[in-house]
């Protein structure tokens, strides 16, 4: 389910953590990827698309902070395709670390976006049934 991957809350203070907000006004995926390389201190191997994005933050290993907090206070203005991949790329991410990984990574969305991050995430088959990033909602 969804709740699995994004919370939709005000995120809370947390001292042992990296917590970086994504600004609200990136408008497409060049931007996007500027502001997560600073934000993130990406290395310097960060190929600047989606598949090194995602390589990135399912790996994280070049960070000394255990928990990576993206906290995102409104949506980024991405094109409806863009923000799709993000999503996508956000949502496998998070779901890819267990407890007793390394690090863990905890994305955080404004209450006011629910509705829309889950009509972006929602993939229908052919039967009909509702996917959320690979994942059957119950």
């Amino acid at each position: 389910m969804i709740s699995r991957a994004f919370h939709f809350e005000s995120c809370p203070e947390t001292l042992e953590a990296l917590r970086v907000s994504v600004p609200s006004d990136i408008n497409n995926k060049e931007a996007l990827f500027d502001a997560l390389e600073v934000l993130l201190d990406f290395p310097g191997y960060f190929g600047r698309n989606w598949d090194a994005l995602e390589e990135l933050l399912t790996d994280l290993s070049w960070l000394t902070a255990k928990v990576v907090i993206l906290e995102h206070v409104a949506l980024p203005q991405l094109p409806e395709k863009e923000l799709k991949i993000y999503l996508q790329i956000l949502g496998t991410s998070v779901l890819s670390w267990r407890l007793e990984d390394n690090h863990c990574l905890w994305v955080y969305f404004a209450e006011a976006d629910k509705v829309e991050v889950e009509k972006l995430c929602k993939i229908e088959n052919s039967q009909g049934s509702q996917k959320f990033l690979g994942h059957k909602l119950q």
